[in-house]
Order: C-alpha cells, then sequence, then structure tokens
C-alpha cells in the first residue's frame, strides 16, 4: 500500500518541516507502506502553486494519506484531505497517544469523578447507570485525542 505524507511545511523552517516528514516517512515505512514524502519531491525554491500540482499529482497515485499533527494548519495539506476524501483515498491517522496511558489516564479517580459528576449534573442517571454512558464519553475523548473522529458529544 502506498502512503502519501500530508503537514505543514510552508511557514516552518525546512529542518524542522524535513524532520518531521521524516519521521512519519521512518514509521510508516516500518509499518510496510511504500511511502511518498513531499519534502522530497520539490525543493524550497519550488513556487507553491507550482508544488501543489506536483504533489496533488503523486497524491492521486496513492492508497492512503497520512495526516501529520498539524495538517490543519496548512492551507496545502487541507486541500490534500479534502482531494483525498473526495476520490475515496483512505485516512491514516497520526497518534500521538498511546493507548495504554490514555486508559491509565481514564481510569484515573479525578478523571472519573469529573465525568461521573458531569453526567449527573445533565442528567437524571446515577451511578452504575451511568457507566455505560461514561463509557461512551471515554471513547470518544480517546477517539478525539487521536483524531480518529469529529464527536459532538450530547448531554
Amino acid at each position: 500500500m502506498k502512503a502519501y505524507i500530508s503537514g505543514k511545511i510552508t511557514g516552518l523552517d525546512r529542518q524542522v518541516c524535513e524532520n518531521n516528514f521524516a519521521r512519519a516517512e521512518k514509521y510508516l515505512k516500518d509499518k510496510g507502506y511504500e511511502v511518498v514524502n513531499p519534502t522530497r519531491l520539490c525543493g524550497p525554491e519550488t513556487p507553491w502553486a507550482a508544488a501543489m500540482k506536483i504533489c496533488i499529482e503523486a497524491l492521486l497515485k496513492c492508497d492512503a494519506i497520512y495526516l501529520l499533527q498539524d495538517w490543519k494548519d496548512s492551507k496545502g495539506a487541507m486541500l490534500e484531505f479534502s482531494i483525498a476524501e473526495s476520490v475515496n483515498i483512505q485516512k491514516l491517522n497520526y497518534c500521538l497517544y498511546n493507548y495504554n496511558e490514555i486508559r491509565d489516564a481514564f481510569k484515573s479517580v479525578n478523571f472519573r469523578k469529573t465525568i461521573t459528576n458531569l453526567i449527573e449534573s445533565k442528567t437524571n442517571l446515577r451511578y452504575p447507570d451511568s457507566m455505560h454512558l461514561q463509557n461512551d464519553i471515554e471513547l470518544h475523548i480517546f477517539n478525539i485525542l487521536n483524531e480518529n473522529e469529529k464527536v459532538h458529544i450530547n448531554i
């Protein structure tokens, strides 16, 4: 499977940018992907519009797009994401958090108490009846932290 890396380039120090993309490239290669790294497609002297044409052409030959954490701060990356979404290119997620670390944080007394108080203040549910809602909220928070989905929690 071929994956295209998308993230902020314009406005970043070139070395910082190349390091960000190189880390993602290594991560994806270690997972078995063939990787398209846009920092290797265009030099810093390439005008933005020309670079986007080159990058979009490369993106369209890929099976997946891998979004770096800063992708929403980039006009180009947002354009790449929009195109990828429009033509059903699979989205791979940049996972900042280790599942076990998040799970352990969710199990902390303060976190659970905060969620329980929130549920009880907004609903007529009391423990243990509120546990299913608490578990749903924890799952949604985990997904938000990992950018797996946009979630609006209505209580």
